[in-house]
């Protein structure tokens, strides 16, 4: 049986590019980035995550984050039922 990785969000790949995507977490380090990857993995809320993004980030609104994490994970989700 094949085990399926949970995630809070979406997979890690692609929360790296939305990081990238949307210029977040450019005031934190690569050992707060490995956290943020390894919260996700391991089922921390999606405002946790939005919020661990939004205090290593400069110019973003935390709801801002939130609204784009919810709409990447809403799109995530159905693509796995289709």
């Amino acid at each position: 049986m094949t085990t399926r990785k949970v995630y809070s969000t979406v997979p890690t790949d692609e929360l790296r590019a939305l990081c990238i995507k949307n210029d977040w977490f450019d005031c934190g380090t690569n050992e707060q980035y490995d956290k943020l990857f390894y919260a996700n993995e391991n089922r921390a809320s999606i405002e946790e995550i939005a919020t661990i993004i939004w205090l290593c980030s400069d110019d973003v609104r935390r709801k801002d984050v939130l609204d784009t994490l919810l709409e990447a994970h809403y799109k995530f989700i159905d693509s796995l039922n289709h």
